[in-house]
């Protein structure tokens, strides 16, 4: 393969994604788990996924609160919740499916000794 126009730090980001893919294939996915819409294909998926954890608490503790009739004055508030709350289940497994992806790859990584690809770092 040939790339032109990038620099050193480019072309070891082209070639990072190249070897993730690899690693996945090497684990047992052939085609790792998309990231959200809009965000970049090899970030961590853990923050994500605390955050729809964090998220997913007070809106079910609100939904059944209000279903319990604990809430004064905020009748229908459990609906918001039944129509929130499966998009928070959702989000969650899918990020959680992703989430599983990333450590084995990680592992494996370690597995080998080699540099950790730009995408599999905790924060990258």
């Amino acid at each position: 393969m040939r790339v032109e126009g990038f620099n050193a730090d480019q072309l070891q980001r082209i070639g990072d994604w190249f070897r993730i893919l690899e690693l996945g294939r090497e684990v047992g996915y052939h085609n790792p788990p998309r990231a959200a819409v809009g965000s970049r294909s090899f970030s961590t998926p853990l923050m994500p996924f605390i955050y729809l954890a964090v998220v997913t608490v007070p809106v079910l503790a609100v939904t059944f609160l209000s279903l319990a009739g604990l809430l004064p004055d905020k009748q229908g508030i459990w609906v918001a919740g039944a129509c929130i709350l499966p998009l928070l289940i959702a989000g969650l497994v899918l990020t959680g499916r992703r989430l599983r992806w990333f450590f084995r790859v990680r592992a494996r990584v370690a597995e080998t000794g080699e540099r950790m690809p730009h995408g599999l770092g905790l924060v990258d």
